[in-house]
């Protein structure tokens, strides 16, 4: 197989993009159109055309590195605009293969002109004169080309048979070298020379050879290609890791039985535990273990009075979530922080509904449960009473259109928020009255009625923007839909439904109540 002269590897015709894009240029300054029909690519008039299957001399950057054809590079020009998705999509459609994610921005750069080189080009020629001088230097040697042009099966019949193929470079071979010399480096006498030892041991191929028979890709057969490629040399590494890791261990318990840190002792299942081995942090993977222990030893009180264990145990949090001023420093003597002005005994119920404005930042509290306003049933918007509870409570969440007009009455969804570290449940409703009271809205679900922020307001004079400013304003729309005139320019969180795609509506689900919980966990202060 290697003795035999090297068949020149075929050369096709190959369009140049180069060439291809000053004739995509020229067709458009002229104003014409390019067509892609009955297996061809036509430009202009018919003054340029190409096979669809034609190659162009721009490869892929990804698997074997393949050309693309003709038709695709022009159909990536007609279709630029698209989403990679919709991209393919049509390329299935049409039948025209597409252009990988990998070369698409490099590829259209060059096309448009915004770059002069890209990274896919392939000189043809440049490539074919390298093949015709390294042919005059190594006749015999193997090559990727000869290896393509004689086949695969050939390929693969001499991994297999080893033997076979050793027999074969002892015939060519002109010359004997010891194993030794071989293994010494390849000098420049040895590059000119191509022999085999007959002599050598059977798996003692010299590298050159052994990189003959492995496939192309990433598989098993290339392992040889790789540097320090014994299992045996991963092998050591690992026994050394480990035992730098265990002479630590030893030394940090030893250290710490020194020094006399640590006195008492710890019983787990029955077993005495020495001081010693306390100084030891079993998550000392993370950092040195004497800086570990210095983290520990030196964290001042601010992490300690958020009831963090700085020694390497999990006490539980204290639970001052809703306690107003937990968050605040602590005043001057160890006391605790006084209650901001705006939780003062008269400020904490309010039965009347009318919300108290907070100028320092603080939340306000509300009695009952939170309210998400939403549109009524007749309203024309994508998320409405009258599929709402569908979507907002189901499982799985998914958009339903909404059947029929009729008023649909509230309803509660009660779900775990994980920003808050609790349940809560929401009264979801289209209008106020009885126990639902306007100062508990969170959430307002607009759809172009102005009415709603009438219903909601404090104040009957009260502009939208300002309502808004004091709950969540979200806003339902499905794919391509427009907002209505009234409700741009507001403050509102836009939420687009997918028209078909319905796994995609999980996501538009965990986006609305991320704002709602959001809204709760900096603006409200809900009762326990």
């Amino acid at each position: 197989m290697f003795g035999a002269q090297r068949r020149e590897p075929p050369r096709m015709e190959i369009v140049a993009v180069r060439e291809l894009r000053e004739q995509l240029r020229s067709t458009e300054q002229e104003g014409a159109s390019v067509l892609i029909e009955n297996g061809r690519v036509s430009f202009g008039q018919g003054k340029h055309s190409h096979a669809v299957e034609a190659l162009t001399d721009y490869a892929s950057r990804k698997g074997q590195g393949d050309k693309y054809t003709v038709g695709a590079v022009v159909f990536l020009v007609q279709n630029a605009t698209l989403g990679f998705r919709e991209y393919v999509d049509e390329c299935k459609n049409k039948g025209i293969p597409r252009v990988q994610l990998i070369d698409k921005e490099d590829l259209l750069g060059f096309v448009r002109f915004q770059q002069d080189t890209a990274p896919g080009l392939v000189d043809e020629d440049q490539k074919h004169a390298k093949w015709k001088a390294d042919q005059a230097i190594h006749p015999d040697a193997p090559d990727e080309s000869s290896d393509r042009a004689i086949g695969q099966e050939e390929q693969r019949a001499a991994r297999i048979n080893s033997d076979a193929a050793l027999g074969n470079l002892n015939e060519v071979a002109g010359k004997k070298r010891t194993h030794a010399e071989l293994s010494g480096g390849v000098t420049a006498a040895h590059k000119k020379d191509t022999a085999f030892p007959a002599a050598a041991p059977k798996f003692s191929i010299p590298e050159k050879y052994t990189k003959c028979f492995e496939m192309e890709g990433r598989t098993r057969d290339n392992i040889a290609d790789a540097p320090g490629r014994s299992f045996v040399t991963l092998q050591k590494r690992l026994q050394q890791h480990t035992a730098n890791m265990k002479r630590a261990m030893s030394d940090a318990k030893r250290s710490g039985a020194a020094s006399g840190h640590g006195t008492s002792s710890a019983k787990t299942n029955g077993a005495s535990t020495s001081a010693a081995t306390t100084t030891f942090d079993p998550r000392g993977d993370r950092y040195a273990v004497a800086e570990d222990r210095y983290l520990r030893e030196t964290l001042g009180h601010d992490v300690t009075a958020l009831g963090i264990d700085t020694g390497a145990g999990f006490r539980g949090i204290k639970k001052t979530m809703n306690v107003p001023g937990a968050d605040r420093p602590p005043a001057a003597g160890g006391a605790p922080a006084p209650l901001p002005a705006a939780y003062d005994s008269g400020s904490t119920g309010n039965a009347s509904g009318t919300r108290r404005h907070h100028t320092d930042g603080a939340r306000r509290p509300i009695l009952g449960n939170p309210i998400i306003m939403l549109p009524g049933s007749r309203e024309k918007c994508a998320i409405r009473m009258a599929n709402a509870q569908a979507f907002l409570g189901g499982n799985p969440s998914q958009y339903i259109p909404a059947q029929g007009d009729h008023r649909m009455p509230p309803f509660q969804v009660q779900r775990y928020s994980a920003k808050l570290g609790r349940s809560i449940v929401f009264d979801v409703a289209d209008r106020l009255g009885g126990r639902l009271n306007k100062a508990n809205v969170v959430a307002l679900v607009c759809a172009g009625n102005p009415r709603v922020f009438e219903m909601v307001a404090e104040d009957p004079t009260e502009k939208p923007a300002d309502v808004l400013t004091k709950m969540q304003g979200i806003f339902f729309a499905l794919e391509g839909e427009a907002m209505p005139a009234n409700l741009k320019g507001l403050p509102l969180h836009t939420l687009c439904l997918s028209r078909t795609k319905r796994h995609e509506d999980i996501t538009v689900y965990t986006q609305f109540w991320d704002l709602v919980d959001e809204y709760l966990q900096t603006h409200i202060l809900l009762e326990r």
